[in-house]
């Protein structure tokens, strides 16, 4: 088995069967999640989704303490190679900096044939998902949802989003992407992609996950701290989450 030196310790290399088990697990137990709390009739408008995706949090929490095991015992640094020091202004920089390129590159940037390619996936994959693995919404996408309904759905949805967000990135680029580093200068492209083909309910919008996501792993494999970027991404899907709270409310 190959292995990463990191410190006085090595870190074991997944094989490609490893790598793509590490991906399509959680993937998969991820998409159950949703089937569960989809299913899950009596749980009040706006704790459904928040529901799946504290699941999803804690199932990679479980991956990582089951894989980051040595010698019999946990050990978070074993487990989590990439928790460098940086210095802390170097550090606000870089999430500043991967922070905006995220958000530019998802929000900002409309080049054509990108945006055509995906709107031709999107027919191309009508039949994906099917209904059987539907997610529960959030409730402000209910017009007729109240006002105290869409309330808790965003202080639930900001909990259970930052949760998934961090524990997403803590995976794929604190935990996995150290047992890749046999791929050499490709690993943060190749983990990006596996980052994009987790998201297995939009695989129309695949290439476009991989644009705006890929400044995650070159950061988090550039410096070899997660932290940044579990920040970043954290930050991320906030924004997008209170600014379309702000667009859904009513006025």
């Amino acid at each position: 088995m190959r292995n990463g030196l990191h410190g006085s310790y090595s870190v074991p290399q997944f094989g490609f069967l490893m790598i793509l088990v590490a991906t399509f697990l959680p993937a998969f137990l991820k998409a159950f999640a949703g089937i569960a709390a989809s299913k899950a009739t009596s749980l009040p408008a706006g704790v459904g989704i928040s529901a799946y995706l504290l699941l999803e949090a804690v199932f990679f929490v479980v991956i990582i303490y089951a894989l980051g095991r040595r010698d019999g015992a946990f050990d978070l640094k074993f487990a989590i190679p990439y928790q460098a020091r940086v210095n802390p202004v170097y550090f606000l920089l870089l999430l500043a900096a991967v922070t905006a390129y995220a958000i530019y590159f998802r929000d900002f940037f409309r080049w054509a044939p990108l945006m055509n390619f995906a709107s031709y996936l999107q027919q191309a994959l009508s039949f994906w998902p099917p209904e059987w693995l539907s997610r529960p919404g959030f409730a402000f996408d209910d017009a007729s949802a109240a006002t105290s309904t869409r309330i808790l759905t965003l202080i639930l949805g900001m909990v259970s989003i930052g949760a998934a967000s961090a524990m997403q990135t803590i995976y794929f680029r604190g935990f996995l992407l150290p047992r890749m580093e046999w791929f050499g200068w490709a690993v943060p492209f190749i983990n990006t992609a596996l980052f994009a083909m987790f998201h297995i309910h939009s695989p129309a919008f695949w290439h476009l996950f991989f644009i705006f996501t890929v400044g995650w792993g070159v950061v988090a494999y550039a410096v070899r701290n997660v932290w940044i970027v579990a920040i970043s991404h954290v930050i991320f899907n906030t924004y997008s989450f209170v600014f379309r709270f702000a667009d859904l409310a009513p006025h």
